[in-house]
């Protein structure tokens, strides 16, 4: 994994379709921009993700301008600063391939770009919002496409607060109900049929949403299990997470770097390491309680394996995130499912808007309560080691249940001399492991202040 992650870094400064291009000519002129999606809104401007000639801009405009569209504006371009010093702005938008942004008082509209997927999301927000009230509306686009533009900010903030903002973000957990709801649809069909049918709806469902970087990693790990599954090939579903991560890395190194890329594969990583060995130790009789003890189990893991980087980025943790989880959670399947089935059967709205109405009341009892979000403040690369170290030692403790074991599992017989003297030296220490899961964060860390940006 370390030679994996090291290697695809590298290989980034050798990527120049990843590097945010320097445009020659920056002073005001009639240019043409495509309006991509709108990232934000405010009172006094609009906030859009645009392209100029193959360049990605920001662009801030005083109107509301029509997305997948061209308009023709006379403008400059500047490129990004950073707005305070807590934050690299620059930075951050530069890993995404944007370098300059623009300020437009006024555009005139070209011709919108009438793709099959445009059409298609046009289509499912006008349905919603003909079957759906006003304030449903943005949470259903936001749950379905992703679309958090016309999401309510006091909702999301109340979601953050509650330690559910995860439900809002299309990830691992509603591509995975999405992938059952399929697997139960098609269990008639052949083998080969099977896998066909599911990959192909996942995907074109990845494609819709325009390969949404938490989807895409889901779907990729899913399609990695059935193709291993459909050739009798098995392997470990922690193999399968880092190959889906290397893949992911091979077509953009600099996802490395994205927050959403981080929280989704540590929050699963630590489900796969540390589910197992809290299940095996947690066991109860009652059959409904230790259901209930394994939705808290699977909950508290995923925010054990995050804990670190939530501290290091956003200096903040819901207290509440089991308690919340364990109420929302069953009802996120009977959401996702009727919100999709009101797409063909509009006469489920009902069921659809009263579990909808339900999960908001969960959400909003827990963000009201005290002490819903701990803050701390701001904490070090080195400290986010630490955790990590600390995490790792845990694991290892856990997991192995004698040194001999411990060792022998992690050290081949056949070793250099060298090799074999640090070894025989370490041999009562856990110092070997601490160096192992050094080396696996250390490339990251490292390397993220000196990938070399064109600036």
């Amino acid at each position: 994994m370390a030679f994996g992650f090291f290697t695809v870094v590298l290989s980034a400064h050798h990527t120049k379709a990843f590097y945010p291009k320097k445009i020659l000519n920056t002073t005001k002129d009639w240019r043409v921009f495509y309006i991509e999606e709108e990232q934000s809104k405010a009172k006094q401007y609009y906030k859009y993700k645009a392209t100029f000639q193959k360049h990605k801009v920001l662009l801030f405009s005083k109107t509301p301008l029509t997305e997948n569209a061209y308009y023709l504006a006379f403008t400059g371009l500047k490129e990004v600063e950073n707005f305070n010093a807590a934050f690299d702005y620059k930075t951050y938008l530069a890993k995404s391939g944007i370098r300059y942004q623009t300020w437009i008082s006024s555009a005139h509209f070209l011709f919108v770009s009438t793709t099959t997927k445009t059409r298609i999301k046009q289509y499912l927000k006008s349905l919603w919002k003909k079957h759906l009230p006003e304030r449903l509306v943005g949470f259903t686009q936001t749950l379905l496409l992703g679309d958090k533009k016309d999401l309510d900010p006091l909702l999301l903030g109340k979601f953050q607060q509650a330690g559910l903002a995860h439900i809002l973000a299309i990830s691992g957990m509603h591509i995975g109900l999405l992938f059952l709801m399929l697997e139960r649809m098609t269990f008639w069909f052949g083998r080969t049929l099977k896998l066909l049918v599911v990959l192909g709806v996942l995907w074109s469902y990845v494609v819709l949403l325009g390969f949404s970087p938490s989807a895409s990693r889901a779907v990729l790990g899913i399609s990695i299990w059935l193709l291993l599954k459909y050739t009798y090939k098995w392997t470990s579903a922690v193999h399968i997470l880092l190959l889906s991560a290397f893949i992911s890395l091979c077509f953009n190194p600099y996802l490395i770097f994205d927050v959403g890329f981080q929280f989704s594969y540590s929050a699963v990583l630590g489900i796969l390491l540390f589910y197992p060995l809290f299940n095996e130790k947690l066991q109860l009789k009652n059959s409904v309680l230790q259901k209930i003890m394994q939705l808290l189990l699977i909950s508290f893991c995923a925010q054990l394996s995050v804990l670190p980087l939530s501290l290091y980025y956003f200096h903040q943790f819901p207290s509440f995130f089991l308690f919340s989880n364990l109420l929302a959670s069953p009802l996120l399947p009977l959401v996702l499912f009727t919100g999709i089935g009101i797409t063909f059967f509009p006469s489920l709205t009902w069921v659809y808007r009263q579990a909808v109405e339900l999960l908001f009341q969960i959400v909003a009892w827990f963000a009201d309560q005290c002490w819903s979000l701990f803050y701390v403040f701001q904490i070090e690369k080195i400290q986010v080691i630490a955790m990590y170290l600390i995490l790792y030692q845990a694991y290892l403790y856990f997991h192995f249940h004698s040194k001999n074991e411990l060792y022998s599992l992690y050290i081949p017989k056949k070793i250099g001399p060298w090799y074999q003297y640090f070894y025989l030296k370490c041999k009562q220490k856990p110092l070997l492991y601490i160096i192992r899961g050094v080396v696996i964060v250390l490339i990251t860390v490292l390397f993220s202040e000196r990938l070399p940006l064109v600036y």
